[in-house]
């Protein structure tokens, strides 16, 4: 895949660099990017999924490299799985399978947790379902002073189905100090929407859909009812 080069006024190894040089990597190899994704399918929607996460991780680390600017996430550091997740049908599909493969010791623990988040997101009155076009900036307010932890997140604070995790969790990346991620989405974190703009059209030809699902389900809501 090539790097796009351009002249820029933006300061190389700031934020603003970061954003504007994966947007012109993103235009330059967006058939690339696909191409690349469907290889490692073989026709399977779940290596689909898991192969647009793994090209994703792998753009957004070649970026960061190039502009001299890495996020400051690292395992163990779990403060963004405090926040309320939405996943669409096809997400909500492939973390279903995956935990089916879970042992039922895990699987329990799982609905425990996402039946006990239920419970005061319910008295707290959280939507528990979204369309892509509503602004989640309060509701993450309101839900981040609840205090709930994702039920997928394990012992040693690090996602229990990391590879097949829901994707607004892979772009999100945090690029200044982590004791500001606490308790608050940091000024300093990003997901990276660029990248959520080919997600949709990656789902839409994996699901075989002409018009992509705009629906969002609430994860502790699909997990507690569905597991």
């Amino acid at each position: 895949m090539r790097l796009f080069k351009k002249h820029s006024s933006v300061r190389k190894g700031s934020f603003e660099y970061l954003k504007e040089e994966l947007v012109n990597y993103i235009a330059t190899n967006k058939h690339e990017i696909t191409r690349t994704i469907n290889e490692r399918a073989k026709g399977d929607p779940l290596k689909a999924y898991e192969g647009m996460l793994e090209v994703y991780d792998e753009v957004l680390n070649r970026i960061e490299d190039k502009c001299e600017f890495k996020s400051t996430c690292k395992k163990g550091c779990a403060d963004c799985c405090y926040q309320a997740i939405y996943v669409n049908y096809l997400e909500a599909k492939i973390i279903l399978d995956s935990i089916d493969k879970l042992y039922r010791r895990q699987r329990e623990k799982i609905r425990k947790v996402a039946q006990e988040n239920m419970r005061i997101i319910e008295e707290n009155k959280i939507p528990l379902k979204l369309l892509m076009v509503d602004d989640e900036t309060d509701i993450q307010k309101k839900y981040l002073k609840l205090k709930l932890p994702c039920p997928l997140l394990g012992e040693e604070h690090s996602c229990i189905i990391y590879n097949d995790r829901p994707t607004v969790c892979q772009r999100y990346r945090n690029y200044g100090e982590a004791c500001k991620c606490e308790g608050q989405i940091s000024n300093d974190s990003y997901s990276f929407p660029e990248l959520a703009d080919e997600q949709v059209l990656i789902e839409m030809a994996i699901n075989g859909e002409k018009s992509p699902d705009t629906r969002f389900f609430l994860l502790s809501s699909l997990l507690a009812n569905e597991i």
